[in-house]
C-alpha cells in the first residue's frame, strides 16, 4: 500500500514566535493548538523540510525578506491574541 502525501507529512509543534514567523514566511501555514493553556504553532510539511528550515533559522542562514518576515510575525501575534479565548 502506497503512503499518501498526508501520511508522509512531518508535524512540528513549537512555541517560539520568531521561528514560527520564519517558517510562515517560508510558505508554511501553522494551525494553533492549546496545550494546557499554552498556545503552540503546529506546522506540517515534507519530511526533512521543516528541520532544514529550522536549522537555517537557528544558524542564521535562512534568507527572508525582512518586511515579509515582520508581516508574518504580526499576523501570528494577531492570531495568538484572537485564539486566546477561543481554543
Amino acid at each position: 500500500m502506497k503512503a499518501t502525501k498526508a501520511q508522509l507529512a512531518e508535524n512540528r509543534s513549537l512555541r517560539d514566535l520568531g521561528l514560527a514567523a520564519a517558517l510562515s514566511a517560508s510558505g508554511l501555514t501553522p494551525r494553533l493548538e492549546d496545550h494546557n493553556g499554552v498556545i503552540h504553532f503546529v506546522f506540517s510539511g515534507e519530511p526533512g523540510k521543516l528541520q532544514q528550515l529550522e536549522d537555517q533559522y537557528w544558524t542564521g542562514t535562512l534568507k527572508l525578506p525582512v518586511r515579509e518576515a515582520f508581516q508574518h510575525l504580526r499576523t501570528l501575534k494577531d492570531r495568538l491574541y484572537a485564539a486566546k479565548g477561543s481554543l
